[in-house]
């Protein structure tokens, strides 16, 4: 709601807003909310931006749009060890396990 009144007033997001607007949108399962800063992300030129790209696949797959978190994750190529572990536990969340262990099987390092 704070964010809604902050646009109301004119101010955009920004790389360091956004990551935390989205995160807010995925404990509250406000998807449609989340779409629409995925469209002002989009609108200011953010989606590559390596932190907010790891918001929007977070905030899908806690959304349970593991689809939509799946696109994100295969159209970027700089992800990084939090990108693989947002889609390997939006999979789990999904109860998706074969997904999951394909990914695991895929990520580039691990422990």
């Amino acid at each position: 709601h704070f964010y809604i009144g902050v646009r109301r007033n004119g101010l955009l997001g920004d790389n360091y807003t956004y990551p935390f607007v989205l995160k807010a949108c995925g404990m509250m399962f406000g998807l449609w909310e989340g779409r629409e800063v995925h469209g002002e992300v989009v609108k200011g030129g953010f989606q590559w931006d390596l932190f907010v790209r790891n918001g929007l696949i977070g905030m899908y797959c806690r959304c349970s749009q593991i689809g939509w978190a799946q696109a994100l994750f295969d159209g970027f190529c700089g992800k990084d060890l939090v990108s693989w572990n947002l889609m390997l536990g939006g999979y789990v969340r999904c109860g998706d396990m074969g997904e999951a262990q394909k990914l695991f099987d895929e990520m580039p390092e691990r422990d």
